[in-house]
Parts: structure tokens; sequence; C-alpha cells
């Protein structure tokens, strides 16, 4: 498989922890995503940055969802993957801000 530059710290962490990881085609994705099965959760990274994450969990699991959600955090702060961050304003927040 031939990965992209931007991509080799993800890959490197990947294999480090045992997860499965393919570039894939995702509708609505950047095309090709890197794909990494965290266990109940997936990331995608498109060119070293986190496009998506899925989870899909019982309500017994959370202990482990938010277990990878920390890994994952983990990674994208130490090799700089987070995407740029949109906060989400109310519009009655929005009229606040605005006096």
């Amino acid at each position: 498989m031939i990965i992209h530059p931007r991509d080799k710290d993800v890959v490197k962490w990947a294999i480090d922890q045992g997860h499965a990881y393919a570039y894939t085609r995702e509708y609505g994705l950047p095309e090709p995503c890197l794909r990494v099965h965290l266990g109940l959760s997936v990331a995608f990274f498109h060119a070293g940055r986190l496009v998506r994450w899925r989870a899909d969990a019982e309500g017994g699991q959370m202990d482990q969802l938010m277990c990878e959600l920390t890994s994952l955090f983990g990674l994208c702060a130490t090799v700089r993957a987070y995407p740029r961050q949109e906060a989400f304003v109310s519009p009655v927040e929005m009229a606040l801000l605005h006096r």
C-alpha cells in the first residue's frame, strides 16, 4: 500500500496500537481517506488531518468508547491532526453576542 506522506504518523500510530487501517472511498469524504478502526469507532484522515470520527456503541460500552476517543485525541495532539474547529452558536446566543 502506498501511504500518503502526511499520513505516515497516523499509520505508525495505528500499527503501534494494533488498529486496522486502509485507504477507502466514502461518500461525503475527500478521496482517498485513511480509515483507522479503533474498535467501536472509526476515524477517517485525509492528508494527515482528521476529517470524521464515527462511533456506534451500546450504553454499556461508553467507557470503551471514551477510551478510544481519548487515544484519538492524544494522536491528534501529537501529530497536529486536528481539523479547524467550528463552535456552534445558537441564534439566541448570537443575538446576545451582538449586543
